[in-house]
């Protein structure tokens, strides 16, 4: 694993994703990061004050601009005791069914946004139950949080 630890903000991440962090700025910007099969994590900083919600409708109103079949849901979640709410959007892409899904957090410091997307490789990978993106995606998302209460 890879650790990502600047601009106040740490997380933990797999050896043979691409990070991308020239668009991060002190206090404001976004760090991607991309799988070599395609998949995404994108977290967005925004200065405090700035709408959780917004960011969340915004991801989702660029989603259902691009694909005019998608299904999401409005969801909450609860990881590493902070509660984050948004987005989950189901679609197809290429010819499989795909998954996105934004969550926001805003305290006094920051307003951040996580996205992620990911096509439906478990119906491609021998033994299904042994590899989820959204649990390469969840424990990424984790171990941010868990480093907040950090700076």
């Amino acid at each position: 694993m890879n650790t990502y630890d600047k601009h106040g903000y740490s997380f933990v991440y797999p050896e043979n994703w691409q990070l991308d962090e020239s668009e991060m700025e002190e206090g404001a910007g976004s760090v991607s990061l991309s799988a070599p099969g395609g998949e995404f994590w994108v977290l967005t900083v925004r200065p405090a004050g700035f709408d959780p919600t917004k960011l969340a409708d915004d991801a989702l109103e660029t989603m259902v601009k691009e694909y005019r079949d998608i299904e999401y849901s409005a969801i909450s979640r609860d990881i590493a005791g902070y509660t984050l709410t948004g987005y989950e959007m189901n679609f197809f892409f290429l010819d499989l069914t795909s998954t996105a899904m934004v969550l926001t957090y805003s305290d006094e410091n920051r307003t951040f946004a996580i996205f992620w997307q990911c096509g439906d490789v478990l119906a491609l990978t021998p033994e299904p139950e042994s590899f989820s993106y959204e649990d390469v995606f969840e424990a990424m998302t984790t171990s941010l949080l868990r480093n907040l209460s950090r700076t």
